[in-house]
């Protein structure tokens, strides 16, 4: 099993199969995303969720006609739908960060039961490793859940 170290390794991750998230709305999928991200202790912000839903979801998240680019408007519309005020999914803001409450774990764990922990390219499990804290002490977005 192995873990991304970092934000720029996220463009190392399978996409999943297309049948398998179909039917799910985009804030679910984007709750399993931000799921991983914490997983991962990498930063939630808006640019690791946009490319780590296109890299997860291309068929959903990916730029009509540049699909080798991520939409960020679109996650950007699933995070916004993800507020307190509409499906009480995760708090916060693009400035500093985003994380899921109890409805948004309960979401992404329920998907997780379905496509099981994202995966290299290569085939690779990508699970979780405890990290030391002189790893996690400084980064931003590291709020606890």
């Amino acid at each position: 099993m192995t873990m991304l170290e970092n934000e720029a390794e996220l463009v190392n991750v399978a996409p999943h199969r297309a049948s398998l998230y179909a039917d799910y709305p985009l804030t679910t999928l984007t709750a399993y995303s931000l799921y991983w991200l914490h997983k991962w202790q990498l930063p939630r912000t808006i640019e690791s969720i946009a490319v780590l839903n296109w890299r997860l979801f291309p068929d959903k998240f990916a730029m009509i006609g540049y699909l080798q680019f991520p939409d960020a408007f679109r996650t950007n519309r699933s995070l916004l739908q993800m507020q307190p005020k509409y499906r009480n999914l995760l708090t916060g803001a693009a400035v500093k960060g985003f994380n899921l409450n109890k409805s948004g774990i309960e979401k992404a764990e329920e998907l997780n039961q379905t496509l099981g922990a994202p995966q290299t390219g290569t085939g690779e499990v990508l699970g979780t490793v405890e990290r030391s804290e002189e790893r996690r002490v400084g980064k931003e977005c590291r709020s606890r859940w």
